[in-house]
């Protein structure tokens, strides 16, 4: 059996290089999607934790002074 010309191997390591390349970039690119929902979720729920409080605080001040 005889060994590719060193043209050949050398394509195929540049070829899984870009190969590698093109899937890293893939998977940072869903990350990036991934990490933007992850930081909302908590950021809406900070703002229905402070829109409860402020209820609860505006119920107690009605309830202070109605009675």
């Amino acid at each position: 059996m005889t060994m590719p010309p060193d043209e050949q191997q050398e394509r195929a390591r540049w070829d899984l290089l870009l190969l590698d390349l093109e899937h890293r970039a893939e998977q940072v690119g869903q990350l990036k999607t991934y990490e933007g929902w992850r930081l909302a979720i908590p950021a809406t729920t900070a703002a229905a934790a402070v829109f409860a409080a402020g209820g609860v605080v505006g119920g107690l001040i009605a309830r202070l002074l109605i009675g």
